[in-house]
């Protein structure tokens, strides 16, 4: 081993570079469960936008068959991908949750 790293100075800084390592480390592996969590928390939001939106669809072909069976006007269905305020909400929520 040279002379130098025998010095005090040396073995100070030997030792402040290891602990900045394990600092370093220690973020390191949060950032990784932090990471990990929220990969989890997008998959968990994809698939409740993807539940919803099938359910919006179900929806949607469902008061396209009561307006083919003349239960609700067409004007119900031209205001479907805007508002649902022709529809009544009873109904919103009995075809929405019934299914």
């Amino acid at each position: 081993m040279p002379a130098i790293c025998r010095t005090p100075m040396f073995s100070e800084a030997r030792k402040e570079l290891r602990v900045s390592l394990r600092k370093l480390t220690k973020q390191v592996g949060d950032l990784r469960e932090e990471n990990k969590k929220v990969k989890q928390e997008l998959k968990v939001s994809k698939a409740r936008s993807k539940w919803l939106s099938d359910k919006v669809d179900h929806l949607k072909d469902v008061i396209k068959e009561l307006v083919d069976i003349n239960l609700i006007s067409e004007d119900a269905l031209s205001d479907l991908d805007k508002t649902y305020c022709n529809i009544p909400y009873e109904l919103i929520l009995l075809l929405f949750y019934n299914t």
